[in-house]
């Protein structure tokens, strides 16, 4: 019976998988998934055998929900830490070193070397946890015993990001960036750009942190010693995209500095200008990109699931295309 069933597990994944990658091409996307002025051209996002009744509320109505609440909170003179649980973070916590957080966070798969139960303490510190939608993942959720409201999700955060939203929220903001130094330095050479800053909606970054882009998070008492000796206290908010370590050194450094800290993830990339588009919700953002700049030391990330349509929005940024402005 045992073999019965995996033969019908083994049999409808491959269906499925065929299906995906024949309508690979459609754009269509569930009238409870989509978000105005966002593309997304992956079959995972779009056409996905989901059941599209399971959210509660509109994406569209959620998104509001979490605008609303972010605005509270920036407009507020209490400091808070978000932070977003993706695959990476979901597996730590529950004891598993594969895949990709091994390659991007670690550096090895010892796992023994944590101390877990400490990292789920400190992750709950944090203000506000966001957890993806209807996730695979989701189910370890349980173990976890989260004490903090889960109703931001990391696709909200994603949204407010690629509608530009989010930097709009903060015009009035001191801005700092923490994330890999590579990634950093790109976005610092971009903001000397007027069409950049027009177009990505941010003018008002004052620190420009740098962590390592692999292996941060092998010792995040490291890693916050080299935040801090680059912080300057300028900025009212730090936006973030440093993957297992934030769990531990956002709330940490809220409470000793008093800012805010904001989890953005792959924002960085988008930032950067080397975000793919096919990242949901990003099918329309345009990566700028500076001309002659050196970007083969970047560690770009994948994602590529099921993906039929090769879209590369790309502007190349002329040195006569700089103006006087130059990062603080």
């Amino acid at each position: 019976m045992s073999f019965i069933r995996k033969l019908k597990s083994y049999i409808l994944k491959k269906v499925q998988i065929a299906g995906l990658k024949i309508l690979g091409n459609i754009e269509w996307v569930w009238p409870k998934y989509r978000i105005p002025y966002t593309r997304n051209i992956n079959v995972a996002d779009n056409l996905y055998f989901k059941n599209p009744f399971m959210i509660s509320g509109t994406y569209s109505y959620k998104l509001l929900k979490t605008i609303i609440l972010l605005n509270e909170r920036l407009n507020s003179k209490t400091p808070f830490s978000l932070v977003r649980l993706g695959d990476s973070e979901m597996l730590f916590l529950n004891g598993k070193m594969v895949g990709n957080i091994v390659k991007r966070s670690f550096l090895n798969n010892d796992i023994s070397r944590y101390n877990l139960e400490h990292y789920r303490e400190k992750t709950n510190e944090n203000d506000f946890i966001c957890i993806p939608d209807n996730y695979s993942l989701n189910r370890f959720l349980s173990d976890m015993k989260f004490s903090k409201d889960l109703s931001i999700s990391t696709e909200n955060i994603y949204q407010l990001i690629a509608t530009k939203i989010f930097f709009n929220q903060l015009k009035s903001k001191k801005i700092g960036i923490i994330g890999a130094k590579e990634k950093v330095d790109i976005i610092k050479s971009l903001v000397k750009y007027k069409k950049y800053r027009e177009y990505v909606n941010i003018d008002n970054i004052v620190e420009y942190i740098g962590v390592p882009q692999k292996g941060a998070s092998t010792d995040h008492e490291k890693t916050q010693r080299m935040i801090e000796d680059q912080m300057t206290g300028d900025a009212d908010i730090y936006l973030v995209g440093m993957s297992v370590a934030k769990l531990v050194i956002q709330p940490s450094l809220r409470d000793k500095y008093q800012k805010s800290f904001i989890d953005i993830g792959v924002g960085i990339d988008a930032m950067a200008g080397v975000i793919p588009n096919s990242k949901s919700y990003f099918g329309n953002w345009i990566n700028f990109r500076i001309k002659d700049y050196d970007y083969s030391n970047i560690n770009f990330f994948q994602y590529q699931k099921y993906l039929k349509k090769n879209v590369e929005n790309i502007y190349t940024l002329n040195e006569n295309e700089r103006d006087d402005k130059e990062a603080n």
